[in-house]
């Protein structure tokens, strides 16, 4: 009703806009400058890898944001599903853009997933150190099992999820436990050990207690706590 007596709406398909299903019948032109830029870029890696250009004449990211490097190594991780990275070029690569040294966990994230299943060794430190001082599963639980799936880092991804379990919240330690087929009496024992600190044993004794349990005697604290402030009212 508000548009009445306009003609530039008389052709327009309210029925369709308003109640139609699925995508709409006219979407505004993309701008895929920046998206293409980091496809090309990716593309270009795959040819340093492959041998049929030099890495200096693959062009810099300098002014890209961090969006557009994440979508660029996105698609180099889609182009290296099959086959990984050969050393020379993830080497080459950290060189021009300095992952390995990122703070920003989206980049290093997607860069350790390049190099650990390129069996590079000097990732390794890297990698352990990005899953150990934080816990985001997304990042987390990746890594481990890309790790426990090298043959560099196997041992290491579980002696490094042992000693720092206690870190991560309950349900990252379960999924990771499963991932890296680690016990419940291997993971109580690395609990109760707690290296032996005040801390260690209380983090140990809260993650042998079930949830339901937990939740079960918090909802009665309340009620308890709920009826006593009630009887002083009356």
């Amino acid at each position: 009703e508000h548009f009445k007596g306009n003609d530039k709406v008389e052709d327009f398909d309210w029925q369709s806009w308003l109640h139609g299903a699925g995508m709409a019948p006219d979407l505004p032109p993309l701008d895929q400058t920046l998206s293409k830029a980091s496809q090309q870029l990716a593309d270009d890696w795959v040819a340093v890898d492959q041998g049929t250009i030099a890495p200096d004449a693959v062009s810099s990211t300098e002014g890209w944001s961090s969006l557009q490097t994440t979508c660029f190594l996105d698609a180099l991780l889609s182009a290296c599903k099959e086959r990984p990275l050969k050393l020379p070029t993830l080497a080459a690569m950290n060189d021009a853009y300095k992952f390995s040294d990122s703070t920003n966990a989206e980049i290093l994230f997607r860069y350790c997933a390049l190099a650990i299943p390129a069996e590079d060794v000097t990732v390794l430190p890297v990698a352990i150190r990005f899953i150990t001082t934080q816990g985001r599963m997304k990042f987390v639980r990746p890594l481990y099992r890309a790790l426990y799936k090298s043959k560099m880092g196997k041992d290491l991804a579980v002696t490094t999820f042992l000693e720092n379990k206690n870190f991560y919240h309950p349900i990252c330690v379960k999924m990771v436990s499963g991932d890296l087929m680690v016990g419940s009496k291997t993971a109580a024992s690395s609990n109760s050990s707690g290296g032996g600190t005040k801390e260690g044993a209380a983090a140990g004794g809260w993650d042998v207690i079930p949830f339901a349990t937990i939740a079960t005697v918090g909802a009665i604290v309340g009620v308890v706590a709920f009826a006593v402030m009630k009887g002083r009212k009356h």
